[in-house]
């Protein structure tokens, strides 16, 4: 982990090494969990228009594996929903909302009352997918959201390969890297995107 005085930004630095002499599957997934309220919106490239849902505390999303519109779509019911836009923290639902490969390696979480942001910035050769983890008082009673980076989906590693097949190996005595970038911004009246250099572009 690297902090650079007076720079807004935190770099996280990893590296994954096979000992092993044989082929390794694995799954790793940037766990960063969010305090949120409800002036926070999700901002993720334009690229994403789906997601596929995994598991989640009720069915109003369909069942797990579906593919479903992104931001905008409709409940089980016909209700419809900007899944994008944070809701109350008694709403009882929790979702693992998956992207598709990306090719933009970015994503962020933005309080529009307080024009404040965070950001995030990684490399999508190693990290192809994004769980966006929603979660309004229905798992465990617990408000927050998480933005991860991920080698593959869902986060179960044998559904992820021998159902979804959507995830990585690492050959024998090889090793892999990869860098996330946080970055932190104020003064935010737009997200555009985040650069992996400058951060918050607007």
């Amino acid at each position: 982990m690297t902090i650079t005085k007076n720079e807004p930004i935190v770099k996280l630095d990893y590296q994954l090494e096979n000992l092993s002499t044989q082929k390794l599957e694995y799954h790793y997934s940037g766990h960063n969990t969010l305090l949120i309220n409800p002036h926070y919106r999700i901002i993720l490239p334009n690229e994403v228009t789906s997601i596929k849902l995994g598991m989640a505390v009720t069915d109003r999303l369909g069942k797990s594996g579906g593919q479903i519109p992104w931001p905008l779509t409709n409940d089980k019911n016909g209700k419809r929903l900007d899944l994008s836009r944070i809701g109350q923290p008694n709403e009882g639902t929790g979702e693992n909302l998956y992207t598709n490969l990306l090719e933009e390696s970015w994503c962020a979480a933005f309080n529009e009352s307080r024009r404040e942001a965070i950001g995030f910035s990684f490399d999508a050769k190693i990290l192809p997918y994004l769980l966006i983890w929603i979660n309004q008082g229905g798992y465990l009673g617990y408000y927050h959201i998480a933005l991860e980076p991920s080698t593959g989906r869902p986060d179960n590693l044998e559904v992820a390969v021998n159902q979804w097949k959507n995830y990585a190996t690492l050959e024998s005595r090889s090793g892999v890297s990869w860098t996330t970038r946080i970055f932190l911004g104020h003064n935010i009246k737009h997200i555009e995107r985040i650069n992996p250099e400058t951060g918050i572009i607007q």
